[in-house]
């Protein structure tokens, strides 16, 4: 049986802007950041990935994790061939598996920085889109509320990237941003990763557990209630 080791987390937005007045999170946190892009917080069997730029970005030198350099292309091919991407994730330990379910990702830009973003994970070899065409504000940051409940008993090493793209300068600017819609230790943070983590029995004690014993004491009877040739 499954032991269930994450403490459900719940988050809200404050209204203003242009984030929704009310966002609910119903599943744990798993791995929290904040807006340098750092790790914060993590559940046992989780170890979180840090914020890391693709090739085709720079980075800004800002306090925030931030990038400059996005292409002027205004498609999801041409972000995706320049590589103008941030990356993050998870590693799960040996011996768990994860379910997940949804990312929480703060952003804002200036008014030169990327107008859309889209998401895509290493699961499917960063095929399909998770989120597309996700309309990015200035000022006011955006909540990238992305469904990943599809992948479960999920172990190893998880890839998330934000990929942006329709810049409107070369030196445009695309940052997190801390609110407190984000659980985070420091009590706010700016991207968060729920889901569920179990711990997996190891073969060993599968085979000492009740319901093991049970169905060798199955196979056991039926091959006694076999008659012996006479």
């Amino acid at each position: 049986m499954r032991t269930r080791l994450a403490a459900l987390a719940a988050s809200f937005l404050l209204g203003g802007g242009a984030l929704s007045p009310v966002h609910a999170q119903m599943a744990p946190l798993l791995v929290g950041y904040d807006e340098s892009g750092l790790v914060v917080e993590e559940v046992t069997g989780i170890v979180g990935l840090d914020f890391v730029r693709g090739p085709g970005v720079t980075d800004l030198g800002g306090t925030r994790f931030d990038s400059g350099g996005f292409d002027e292309g205004n498609s999801i091919p041409a972000a995706f061939a320049a590589e103008d991407y941030w990356e993050f994730g998870l590693t799960v330990d040996p011996g768990f598996e994860v379910a997940l379910d949804t990312l929480d990702i703060v952003v804002t830009r200036d008014g030169n920085g990327p107008d859309a973003a889209y998401v895509v994970t290493s699961l499917d070899g960063f095929e399909a889109l998770l989120r597309r065409n996700v309309a990015i504000g200035t000022g006011p940051s955006r909540l990238l509320d992305v469904d990943v409940s599809g992948f479960e008993a999920v172990t190893g090493t998880v890839s998330f990237r934000i990929y942006g793209y329709d810049r409107n300068g070369a030196n445009g600017r695309f940052q997190l941003l801390n609110d407190a819609s984000i659980v985070a230790a420091e009590g706010e943070g700016a991207v968060a990763i729920y889901g569920e983590v179990f711990a997996v029995p190891e073969p060993a004690e599968w085979a000492l557990s009740p319901t093991a014993l049970v169905a060798v004491t199955g196979v056991v009877r039926a091959r006694r209630a076999i008659p012996l040739p006479g």
